[in-house]
């Protein structure tokens, strides 16, 4: 056995001599074997009986000849690989996205070769590999969404503007009524700047004029106040859609009819996609879906009003190709809450569920103040994002806008230690002297024209009197350029602690109630967390660009890194390398997989179908069926184990917060009648307690208090930890049925049968650990829906109540709302709740049960490939000579496809490497700066 391995793994040494590089030489165990395999064939084939059914045709010396020649000589038969740049310096040119392209190329050659009719292959075998093909092109670099927040009138829209260089690409007028419309901004190729702007559907547009009509409506039943903020934005939306009615009509008029109007009809529920060469012109047609024609007060902008279409509006996905987006970066603007719609906050409660990172924009005049990473998020946002494993430093950033705008004196006063800086003491000085100096040249020229001095002396003195003027200004830049990067500084400082103790409260939430709470003696180390803060001048950027015009200069930040524009850029790169590289890595490793089953399969050429092989396909078949019930056993019991384990940590402390949640729901209500004005209270009864604030979650808030902290330490830590172990558990299973199939099956099988389990075990590996990160990944997902699920479940429990005070009119009529309101819950309070602790843990099982079923879907692709591997030592691979000899060729090509792979995988390893370095230094270059 040692001795003819040893002969077949020189002769595989011999046919790639001079060719060998030292990664190719570290790969010969497996080519050994095949030698060795081939070797053993050959003087096996040669004894076969000649009572054998099919026997192997007789090759004449000829063709026994050509089989003998080279790679070399076997090469040309098929094209060469498309080259790969990256190899040969991957240092500069690897990108996940580079890669990603290069991957389509090798998947684009692999597709046309093995198609080639000249290998003779079996239609299963063709359609098999078929399938692999298209699961390998349907692996995408992912995009990742980061949500962007902030109330209207932050700077958001100037901020996104100035990272795609551009200067007005998304409107910023926050004079007039806007639509608050999701906007989603993604990368494309074209150089063209497009859009598609999605409209609500006619129920949805129902449902929002249903409301606007009673927002239109005072206590009395009469029209409101324009006073009023919320008849205001009503009668902006009616006057926009329908301008040519009257509004007091409106507020009457059956809304079918006014569904029924054509210009109306066109619109909703359909896409309009938007296409243009520049970005003012693209800037120009996105206005008319964003922007309102007049103000909140109804004063019109233009003196012709005619049909809008903003209110009708939903959600904006633009495409345009820009540097800060070419990583699969997609910002999302998600609207602040001066306009209310029930099916754009849908769109942006989507979009946050499934984001992968969230800025924070607020000015900078506030971030340090109001504790902004905080209380700009309010405490159920921020438990919602700790339940989704989101509220951390890797996934939270905090953009300090509006930088520019500044005092340098009143920046001084509130920041005295400046005077101690030795710049600005200079500077002071020297406007001091100016000041003096000034004002000596205007007593002068006073002087010069009371005497009617000569015109040269008063041109002079007015001369004088704008050079020191112009200094005076240089220098008074100079200052606030100086006390603007001090505010920096702090407010960053700041906000780092604000976030580290805003996480703490979060962590303490529930240890606090226990007898042994010791705040001091927390598991988790938050001197650790570094909340990244950005302080971003928008408006300073783009001048000094130039994208205002080549006259209009900044006013305060000369420098582009003093702007933290650039970044901005480079924390966009670093948010997604992540995802974009791991999702290469992983259609490297199933290319490399592919290549070298193509490798093997392929190395059977001209077997024929022999009673053992027949025999092995039967065994096959047994083992599979028995590794199949194996493979669901250990799922089965993995996704038992995370029932129970939710259960464990979940149940007993949504129970308690269920009880706590009844006992004070009376309060609740009473609390939330007491604060609001009638015509709010009004408005959230007929939105089903959603309107300004959502009396659902203010009603479920001792419940998120209860399982924030368990739910979010279950999912980040004892669910991930419970399928640590599962790829080596279903590795266990399948080892022993290559060991039972290896026992059963014809010796001459055996040594074949070794080289495809060896491959075998390294896809199956690789598949089930992607299994697992999948599985992981969508129940992170699913888990966001669970917890997101606990305010519409009290929200159904309340319906009833809702529609009923929502009916109330007339005199007295706020009185008799909260009436409706508090005795429903003081009947119902128990049932009410209950019923959600009960759903929630109903909710939980369901993980278990959908988890299971992706992980039994993604076990069938792997067998599919299992079974196409081992089906060459069963299948007929009779060849003509020439077909044996494309055969070979294309084997060759898929070995040098697999080292290649091979070498990407590596490289792919080391970028991540390289990445954490970069990162770690550009901090510190940043920070030093």
């Amino acid at each position: 056995m040692r001795g003819r391995t040893s002969r077949g793994h020189t002769s595989a040494k011999q046919q790639s001599h001079g060719r060998q590089t030292i990664k190719e030489r570290s790969e010969t165990s497996e080519e050994a074997l095949i030698g060795a395999m081939d070797s053993r064939n050959r003087k096996r084939k040669s004894r076969v009986p000649t009572t054998q059914p099919e026997k192997r045709p007789k090759i004449p010396m000829q063709s026994q000849n050509a089989a003998a020649r080279t790679n070399n000589e076997v090469a040309h038969l098929v094209p060469p690989l498309p080259e790969s740049r990256i190899l040969n310096d991957p240092k500069n040119l690897y990108t996940p996205e580079t890669t990603f392209n290069t991957l389509q190329l090798y998947i684009d050659y692999l597709d046309e070769t093995l198609r080639d009719q000249r290998l003779a292959l079996p239609r299963e075998r063709m359609a098999g590999w078929a399938d692999q093909i298209n699961d390998l092109r349907r692996k995408c670099v992912p995009s990742t969404v980061i949500a962007v927040l902030g109330a209207t009138g932050v700077g958001k829209s100037s901020l996104l503007n100035a990272l795609l260089d551009q200067a007005e690409l998304l409107p910023a007028n926050c004079m007039r009524a806007c639509t608050a419309a999701v906007v989603e901004l993604a990368y494309h190729e074209k150089d063209t700047f497009e859009a598609d702007v999605m409209f609500l559907s006619a129920e949805e547009w129902k449902q929002e004029a249903e409301y606007l009509q009673s927002d239109l409506s005072d206590e009395e039943g009469n029209m409101g106040d324009d006073d009023d903020d919320q008849v205001a934005i009503a009668k902006a939306k009616f006057g926009a859609v329908y301008p040519d009615v009257p509004l007091e009509t409106l507020r009457h008029q059956p809304i079918e009819e006014l569904l029924q109007r054509s210009a109306v009809q066109e619109v909703l529920g359909s896409i309009r996609h938007i296409s243009c060469q520049t970005a003012k012109e693209f800037a120009l047609e996105l206005a008319a879906f964003i922007e309102s024609k007049e103000d909140f007060t109804g004063v019109s902008a233009t003196a012709d009003i005619t049909f809008q279409l903003w209110p009708l509006v939903k959600c904006i996905q633009c495409h345009v190709k820009a540097d800060a987006l070419a990583t699969g970066a997609k910002l999302v603007d998600l609207p602040g809450t001066q306009d209310i719609n029930i099916a754009r906050a849908a769109i942006a409660k989507q979009y946050i569920k499934v984001a992968d990172a969230f800025w924070i924009v607020a000015p900078i005049n506030r971030a340090v103040s109001d504790k902004t990473a905080q209380d700009l998020l309010g405490d159920a946002f921020r438990r919602q994002l700790f339940m989704d494993g989101c509220y951390s430093d890797r996934t939270v950033t905090l953009v300090c806008s509006k930088t520019d705008q500044i005092s340098g004196e009143e920046a001084l006063r509130s920041l005295p230690h400046l005077k101690q800086n030795p710049d600005i003491r200079v500077i002071l000085q020297k406007l001091k002297d100016l000041e003096t100096n000034t004002s000596q040249y205007e007593l002068a020229l006073l002087a010069a024209e009371g005497k009617r001095a000569a015109k040269e002396e008063i041109q002079t003195l007015q001369s004088k009197i704008s050079e020191t003027r112009n200094e005076a200004k240089t220098y008074i830049q100079k200052r606030d350029t100086i006390c603007a990067l001090e505010r920096n500084r702090y407010s960053k400082e700041c906000s780092k602690k604000h976030f580290r103790v805003g996480l703490k409260q979060l962590d303490d939430a529930k240890r606090e109630d226990t007898e042994d709470f010791q705040p001091a003696q927390s598991q988790n180390n938050f001197s650790q967390i570094d909340l990244p803060v950005f302080c971003a001048s928008a408006q300073d950027y783009s001048k000094g660009k130039g994208l205002h015009g080549r006259n209009v200069q900044p006013s305060v930040f000369t420098s582009e890194l003093d702007t933290e524009i650039p970044q901005l850029r480079e924390h966009i790169k670093e948010i997604t390398w992540d995802g974009r590289n791991m999702a290469v890595k992983k259609s490297i490793e199933v290319l490399e997989g592919f290549a070298r089953s193509i490798d093997i399969y392929l190395g059977a050429e001209g077997q024929t179908r022999s009673a053992a092989g027949e025999l092995f396909h039967t065994i096959f078949e047994q083992e599979m069926k028995t590794l199949s019930k194996a493979w669901e056993g250990v799922i089965s019991g993995k996704c038992s184990r995370l029932k129970q384990k939710l259960r464990a940590a979940i149940g007993p402390v949504i129970t308690q917060g269920a009880a706590a949640a009844q006992e004070g729901a009376v309060a609740t209500v009473g609390q939330f009648g007491a604060e609001s004005a009638w015509n709010t209270y009004k408005a959230t009864m007929v939105r089903e307690g959603i309107f300004k604030k959502n009396l659902n979650e203010l009603l479920i808030e001792p419940i998120m208090k209860e399982v924030t902290r368990a739910w979010g330490t279950v999912f980040a830590k004892g669910v991930k930890a419970l399928f640590l172990d599962l790829p080596e558990l279903l590795m266990e299973k399948t080892n022993q049925t290559f060991k039972n199939i290896e026992n059963k099956i014809d010796a001459d099988l055996k040594d074949r049968f070794q080289i495809i389990a060896m491959q075998q075990r390294k896809q199956l590996m690789t598949g089930f650990k992607h299994i697992v990160e999948t599985a992981t990944q969508k129940l992170r997902h699913i888990q966001r829906d669970v917890s997101r699920q606990i305010s519409p479940d009290i929200q159904d429990q309340l319906s009833a109540a809702y529609l009923e005070a929502g009916m109330q009119h007339g005199d007295g009529c706020f009185v008799d709302m909260k009436k409706v309101m508090r005795t429903h819950v003081l009947i119902h309070a128990i049932l009410m709740f209950k019923h959600v602790a009960t759903q929630t843990i109903l909710h939980l099982d369901s993980l278990g049960d959908k988890v299971y079923n992706t992980m039994m879907a993604d076990l069938v692709p792997l067998e599919r490939a299992m079974r196409l591997n081992y089906s060459g030592i069963w299948e007929k691979m009779t060849a003509t000579p020439d077909q044996i000899l494309v055969r070979r060729a294309v084997r060759l090509r898929a070995q040098q496809l697999g080292r290649i792979a091979a070498q990407l995988l590596s490289i792919a390893k080391q970028a991540d490497q390289d990445m954490r370095v970069q990162q770690q230094n550009t901090r510190a270059v940043l920070t030093h700066h």
